[in-house]
């Protein structure tokens, strides 16, 4: 059998044609393993060269595996081959998708992009995959492919690619371990993390890398308005709460946070001062449009006041269920209730069920913007 042969085709045909499928599987093998080993030269490699084109189409899976396996780390493995043998189904295309240096960054993008989602896995496993194959997986890639690029730790993953799984999978607790878990991480993935993670995931987070310039600053700032928080909470009469809500106001500390914080805490005298501080109405009118049941009396009062809108459900889920607890359980401690309200808001903000009150007052505070360069 030669290769210039006119009518080769139709040889290799019969040949195979003729052959039990345990035999076809051997003799692939064997012709496979001798493509690879490069000893082949002139017309026994161009003759050999045929016959794994013609093995590649087999249609029985355990023919084509059998070539797969054996040429799968053959450098100088055509590239038309490699990439038929890629776009086969799972099996096949394992052993060159994991190892075939002669598939290109644009091969794995396109073999990706109409991947069934057991060969998307296969790619983000594959080692040191290129970022820009990553973030085609962050944006494109099934969950589980995302997580098995997570756990690849050499795929490399870059701040947009980060970002982008982080938008797809914010409420996935096990996303979330898995890029805690990965080696290294930017400063801007680390600080959105710490908006999503639950305490527990937070605190392996910092206990590994350097603690980012914002999520510091967001760590003293709670500290401080907890700290802040006693102080108001030993003020017992009114008047000395009017006098600090006015003190608080008036060197730019008597933020929305620490509104909120002393409204958990069940201290509505506070609450009702800070409010008439910052909106110029007075401490009766203020408590007349907090006690109204009416949709527009404290909508009315927080527009007034100018605080964030996006703490105004926050204020009033808890004036609501404050409402409600008095009126069916007054006998309810002080810690109940300060838990119950602290649940009912982080279920509006989609923030973990079991959230401390601190963790929940920390992921509250305004995200400071960046400086335009």
């Amino acid at each position: 059998m030669h290769y210039k042969d006119p009518e080769i085709q139709d040889r290799i045909a019969h040949l195979f044609s003729n052959m039990a499928v345990p035999t076809r599987i051997a003799t692939a093998e064997t012709i496979a393993h001798d493509y690879a080993s490069e000893a082949l030269e002139g017309d026994d490699f161009h003759l050999t060269d045929l016959l794994i084109r013609y093995l590649i189409n087999d249609v029985e899976q355990q023919v084509r595996l059998a070539v797969a396996e054996e040429v799968k780390s053959y450098a100088n493995l055509p590239h038309e081959i490699a990439l038929h043998l890629a776009l086969d189904d799972e099996m096949v295309s394992d052993p060159i998708i994991r190892y075939s240096i002669v598939l290109t960054e644009q091969d794995l993008i396109n073999v990706f992009a109409c991947a069934s989602q057991a060969k998307q896995v296969i790619i983000a496993q594959r080692e040191g995959i290129s970022p820009r194959l990553t973030e085609f997986i962050a944006q494109r890639g099934c969950q589980n492919a995302v997580q098995a690029c997570l756990e690849n730790h050499t795929a490399l993953i870059e701040e947009i690619g980060f970002n982008q799984i982080l938008v797809r999978y914010a409420q996935e607790e096990k996303v979330h371990e898995l890029v805690v878990q990965r080696p290294e991480l930017p400063e801007s993935t680390v600080t959105k993390l710490c908006y999503l993670i639950s305490e527990d995931l937070k605190n392996q987070l910092l206990a590994k890398t350097e603690i980012p310039r914002e999520i510091s600053r967001r760590l003293i700032e709670n500290a401080r308005e907890k700290a802040l928080s006693e102080q108001v909470k030993a003020r017992a009469p009114l008047v000395e709460k009017q006098k600090l809500s006015k003190t608080l106001h008036m060197d730019g500390s008597l933020t929305a946070t620490l509104m909120l914080r002393m409204l958990l805490k069940d201290d509505l005298v506070f609450f009702s001062t800070a409010m008439a501080e910052v909106s110029g109405i007075s401490y009766r009118r203020v408590n007349a449009l907090v006690a109204d049941r009416g949709p527009l009396g404290l909508k009315r009062l927080y527009e007034k006041s100018g605080l964030p809108h996006y703490l105004y459900p926050a204020f009033k889920t808890a004036l609501q269920e404050l409402v409600k607890i008095r009126a069916f359980n007054p006998r309810a401690t002080h810690q109940n209730k300060q838990q119950r309200l602290v649940q009912k808001i982080a279920k509006i903000y989609n923030l973990e069920e079991n959230i401390s009150m601190e963790n929940l007052m920390e992921k509250l505070l305004p995200i400071q913007e960046r400086p335009q360069k």
